[in-house]
């Protein structure tokens, strides 16, 4: 686990959010979310990555609640930037 794989993770549950979303509010709370989560790996050291990997999947459970088989789809899709 790396920077970079953290911040595929969060943007991944954050495009999934948005797209279950039917409510505005709901879409622009979960940018927010991910502002902040990004800040934290932004200043993140190896130590901090498991601690910051599960506020990302604590955020993934709230509503719209996301599946970490959605996360590992998303993430595995190519163009979101992993080979299969």
């Amino acid at each position: 686990m790396n920077k970079l794989y953290l911040l595929k993770k969060v943007s991944a549950v954050h495009a999934i959010k948005c797209a279950k979303s039917t409510d505005f509010d709901e879409a622009m709370k979960s940018m927010q979310k991910l502002s902040s989560l990004k800040n934290r790996i932004a200043k993140a050291t190896e130590e901090t990555f498991e601690e910051i990997n599960t506020a990302i999947l604590e955020w993934a459970g709230q509503n719209p609640v996301v599946h970490e088989s959605e996360i590992t789809q998303v993430m595995g899709n190519k163009e979101f930037g992993r080979s299969k």
